[in-house]
């Protein structure tokens, strides 16, 4: 990875598949360091943020970081592109969120859900 700042790669897909790489390996602090940059390079790939969020809530990460993951997501979640790709990235934002108790914060994230919330509305009175 160091190799790759210290020449200079800017190109956010070959960053992304070094990230790809390293998450493969289990190398996660590599892949985090590789999403980030290519997050700088690339702020408008929300795939990168996608996978960023994933690592950090990896049970097999040493290092989990749901705050992170969260963060992450919500970036993800306005930039990734299509219905279904919204959809799974709030259902799993929901549930770290709910994980932590900070249901508030998902409010503005309800509009993604191709269910429009319905289904955990359901489940709730169900209880």
């Amino acid at each position: 990875m160091q190799q790759s700042i210290s020449h200079g790669i800017k190109d956010g897909l070959i960053l992304e598949e070094v990230g790809d790489l390293f998450e493969e390996q289990g190398l996660y602090h590599d892949a985090i360091q590789a999403y980030k940059i290519c997050h700088t390079v690339d702020p408008t790939n929300g795939s990168v943020m996608q996978k960023l969020g994933g690592i950090y809530c990896n049970e097999g990460n040493a290092h989990q970081d749901t705050d992170a993951a969260i963060e992450c997501y919500k970036v993800a979640i306005e930039l990734v592109k299509g219905d279904s790709n919204k959809d799974s990235l709030a259902h799993t934002l929901q549930q770290l969120l709910n994980d932590v108790n900070r249901n508030f914060e998902f409010t503005p994230y309800v509009k993604y859900l191709r269910d429009g919330g319905q289904h955990n509305a359901d489940e709730q009175f169900e209880e």
